[in-house]
């Protein structure tokens, strides 16, 4: 419970207020935008690493069914 009060203050300095922008050579980018891509690309990544539920029980399920022989 604490940390999102802390998120929601940590946003409200980030976010509120005027835009902060960064800049490299060309590109500018402001704060807002670059913390959501970053949390996007993180999301995407747990995604691909992390396993889907129930997967790891195939062969378990496999052996409990019966196979219906003609």
């Amino acid at each position: 419970m604490l940390y999102r009060a802390f998120l929601v203050i940590a946003a409200g300095a980030l976010l509120g207020g005027h835009a902060h922008f960064l800049h490299w050579g060309v590109i500018q980018i402001s704060l807002a935008n670059l913390i959501v891509i970053v949390l996007m690309l993180i999301v995407f990544a747990l995604t691909l690493v992390l396993p889907f539920p129930g997967s790891h029980d195939d062969e378990q399920a496999s052996r409990e069914t019966p196979h219906v022989q003609d």
